[in-house]
């Protein structure tokens, strides 16, 4: 029915995976073993366990690397063709700003689509480094009796810290190299469409 064996597209996903560099397959992992031991802790941990590791995750550990999840797979396994990044509007005629937003944005997708995908691993990091910024300063020492509204030293480690760290990760020399390559044609995951910067 399919014109390959499975075995040859499950070979050509992880030559895929393996294509990455080492900071995004680890980003990829951390993420995606996050999200799964978030939602499985409450239905095989106990109360004891949820209560004691709210003061220092926060209320949602993986929401940003959540929202993320889906741009960290499509930098990993999607190939951009290239695109044309003239703007697709008559030039030297006035515009309002929303089209001057648009044709700026237009010829930077064009030029690097991959690093447009990697703002959206970024964006929700630093979304979540600032609600955890937010979730210290107002209920620091105010707990009203709730273990879950608790704050412990290590929330700000945990919920500012770490994402600023992958931030870091993310713009590694690798990464950008990675990120900043041009459109490749779609369709192929053999080596030669490939990004081999490892």
């Amino acid at each position: 029915m399919y014109g390959e064996p499975r075995s040859t597209r499950v070979l050509r996903v992880l030559t895929r995976f393996l294509e990455a560099p080492l900071e995004l397959r680890s980003f990829a992992i951390f993420s995606l073993s996050l999200i799964v031991l978030q939602f499985s802790l409450p239905v095989v941990g106990s109360k004891h366990i949820q209560e004691s590791l709210v003061p220092i995750t926060g209320w949602n550990p993986s929401l940003g690397y959540m929202f993320g999840l889906y741009f960290t797979f499509a930098l990993i396994f999607v190939r951009l063709p290239q695109r044309d990044s003239r703007p697709g509007f008559l030039t030297g005629v006035w515009k309002p700003w929303i089209w001057k937003f648009i044709n700026w944005l237009r010829q930077k997708t064009g030029k690097r689509p991959y690093s447009f995908l990697r703002s959206g691993l970024v964006i929700p990091l630093v979304l979540q480094m600032f609600f955890g910024v937010w979730t210290v300063m107002t209920y620091n020492g105010i707990d009203y009796g709730n273990p879950y509204l608790r704050v412990s030293p290590w929330q700000t480690l945990w919920t500012v810290g770490l994402p600023a760290l992958w931030i870091l990760v993310l713009f590694s020399p690798r990464m950008n190299r990675f990120c900043d390559r041009a459109g490749e044609a779609p369709g192929s995951l053999d080596s030669s469409h490939g990004w081999t910067g490892n």
